[in-house]
């Protein structure tokens, strides 16, 4: 499933730069960030409604308390997981222009 996973995102950077182009639009850096901000959004709710539906919200406070570095640096990890996703995919739309 990783690979897979791996393998379509390998395609989405250059099918969306290969549409546009061929739609003679000129990518701007606010048309980057929107099509960022609609899949990003749209990712989110995907996963959301995923994760409430297999209960996994439930999950996480039972995973913080048996981590072997404590609850809070859980917490932090997770944290810091989400900011540097969300820093690394924007800077790989950065990409496109």
């Amino acid at each position: 499933m990783t690979l897979v996973a791996s393998a379509l995102y390998g395609f989405v950077l250059p099918t969306i730069e290969l549409t546009y182009k061929k739609a003679k639009q000129t990518i701007t850096y606010f048309l980057v960030m929107e099509m960022q901000m609609v899949i990003s959004f749209s990712a989110t709710i995907f996963c959301t409604i995923g994760m409430h539906f297999h209960k996994e919200f439930e999950a996480i406070p039972r995973e913080a308390s048996k981590f072997e570095l404590g609850q809070s640096t859980y917490y932090l990890v997770i944290l810091l997981s989400a900011i540097l996703w969300a820093y690394g995919s924007s800077s790989s739309w950065e990409l496109l222009e």
